[in-house]
């Protein structure tokens, strides 16, 4: 089995929504490399995966815009940090 890291939202949503059509849990407990049990524990609602995701009421494209965004923001909020630094040391300099 691999590490549990491998485990995206997206995988979790997929999973889900297989065995909501039907498909035989340790099937696909088998093609993802994930315990059996981990497939029941995300059937009751417990997630490794983010906190605020819930299969069953989260769709995978909102999720991942939201990830996007998030990477965003941190991005710019390095640049701001950046940009600061060199603005300090400039008026230091003057």
């Amino acid at each position: 089995m691999k590490n549990k890291s491998h485990i995206s939202d997206e995988m979790v949503f997929t999973v889900m929504l297989r065995l909501e059509k039907g498909e035989s849990l340790k099937k696909l407990a088998d093609e993802y490399e994930i315990g059996e049990s981990t497939i029941k524990r995300w059937r009751k609602g417990k997630h490794r995966v983010s906190s605020d995701f819930n299969p069953r009421t989260t769709n995978v494209n909102q999720d991942r815009r939201i990830k996007e965004l998030e990477q965003k923001v941190e991005n710019l909020s390095l640049l701001l940090e950046d940009a600061l630094a060199l603005l300090k040391k400039d008026e230091s300099q003057s």
